[in-house]
């Protein structure tokens, strides 16, 4: 393998200084060398907006990280255990290529329009204002013990939205959740697990199994998303059976713990950034920009991983078959030819919408519309308290992990 970095870089991107402040890293090598070598993880760091948003659309790059991890990392004593599961993984449309990527996606569509999603507007609302409220009666009755935001808010919606969506019953949304987390530490990245793929491979078998009795037991006049995506078809096509469950998982996955750490992180920046918090409380009419910036200025995806199909040179760096290039898009948001003055948290951002936070190209998040709307919500109704809380920890404590950016926790006290 040969790279033109004479300077070679060692850095671990997942140590506690760049866990707890990515851009430290990402925007030097931006301003230094925007497509960069990190030889401690044997990937490129693309760090530009414009070159970000080409790495998305280039069809010389595959998606499919899962199948290099599978050929490369996978012992053969672990091909019927953690292998199988590796496989249902595979069949994530988010890691796959055209054509299939498009076959894939355009049977889902169906099974989860903007429609679908603008049904559950009251529910959730319903739902947030519950949490608020037992926010706000832990805060008033004891204001100095700590209350943790990811555990009492974040947590508490996307999970059940999206248990909800699947057909789960309330009494197993808990453990739905939990085996989201063990997938979270696989596909996330996460460093601080030695023995994340065993736990990801029992929270895989649970799931199938669960999802199959779910599809199975469902009736005719039974509406839920499992049901749709057996039934959803495009062009006399439709997906097998395993194909449906893996997407149940991948929603499950995308819709609860990712949207989790935009709700954290969300919520961090409003309390941390007191005026524009206040310029939010004066006109609330701002709130689908307050998420877009919040998603520009604190992306919950540090990179998204690449693979090299073909070899091809790139701004004069020769990129070789089987390298992983990480585009971020967290670096990209940051990027001062797109941004004026992009470490400012400027809810008035005329341009946050052309955040990288979702992707762009065929491989844009199909769950943004449900994203959105949840953060919307969770953000309108916690306005009124976060002006009466503080962080015991601004600075928070972060998931060491290469692919995600969000909190382990969030303590406030009443101010």
């Amino acid at each position: 393998m040969t790279t033109d970095t004479l300077d070679v870089d060692k850095t671990d991107f997942v140590n506690p200084e760049f866990t707890e402040n990515p851009l430290s890293y990402l925007n030097r090598i931006r301003e230094q060398e925007p497509i960069h070598w990190n030889d401690r993880h044997k990937a490129w760091f693309v760090t530009r907006f414009d070159d970000v948003t080409d790495g998305f659309k280039d069809d010389r790059l595959s998606a499919n990280r899962i199948k290099l991890f599978r050929e490369r990392r996978l012992k053969e004593s672990q091909r019927d255990t953690i292998g199988r599961t590796i496989g249902i993984l595979e069949t994530w449309m988010a890691f796959q290529d055209e054509p299939e990527h498009r076959r894939l996606r355009s049977i889902v569509h169906k099974a989860f329009t903007p429609q679908v999603v603008a049904q559950m507007d009251a529910s959730i609302k319903e739902l947030v204002r519950s949490r608020v409220a037992a926010v706000a009666e832990k805060l008033e009755k004891d204001p100095t013990t700590p209350i943790d935001l990811m555990q009492e808010v974040a947590f508490q919606v996307p999970g059940p939205v999206v248990c909800s969506m699947l057909g789960v019953s309330v009494d197993d949304q808990d453990k739905f959740m939990a085996w989201s987390e063990e997938i979270s530490s696989v596909i996330g990245g996460y460093v601080a697990d030695d023995n994340r793929l065993e736990k990801a491979h029992k929270a895989i078998e649970a799931l199938e199994e669960y999802l199959t009795a779910v599809i199975e037991s469902t009736s005719s006049d039974e509406d839920n998303l499992m049901a749709r995506l057996v039934a959803a078809e495009s062009e006399g096509d439709k997906l097998s059976r395993e194909e449906a469950i893996g997407t149940g998982i991948l929603v499950l996955f995308g819709g609860n713990r990712t949207t989790v750490g935009m709700i954290g992180n969300g919520l961090r920046a409003l309390i941390l950034n007191p005026d524009a918090r206040a310029e939010f409380e004066a006109n609330p009419a701002l709130v689908s920009n307050v998420v877009e910036e919040i998603m520009r200025w604190e992306s919950h995806t540090k990179v998204t991983v690449r693979v090299v199909k073909e070899p091809f040179e790139w701004h004069g760096k020769k990129m070789e078959v089987g390298q992983r290039i990480f585009l971020s898009p967290m670096a990209a948001n940051h990027d001062p030819s797109v941004f004026e003055e992009p470490g400012k948290f400027d809810i008035s951002r005329e341009n946050s919408r052309r955040h990288l936070a979702f992707g762009t190209g065929i491989h844009s998040c199909l769950g943004s519309t449900l994203a959105r709307m949840e953060m919307k919500i969770v953000f309108s109704e916690m306005l009124p308290l976060l002006g009466k809380m503080k962080m015991v920890n601004p600075t928070s404590k972060w998931v060491p992990a290469i692919v995600n950016r969000a909190q382990e926790e969030m303590l406030v006290v009443a101010k």
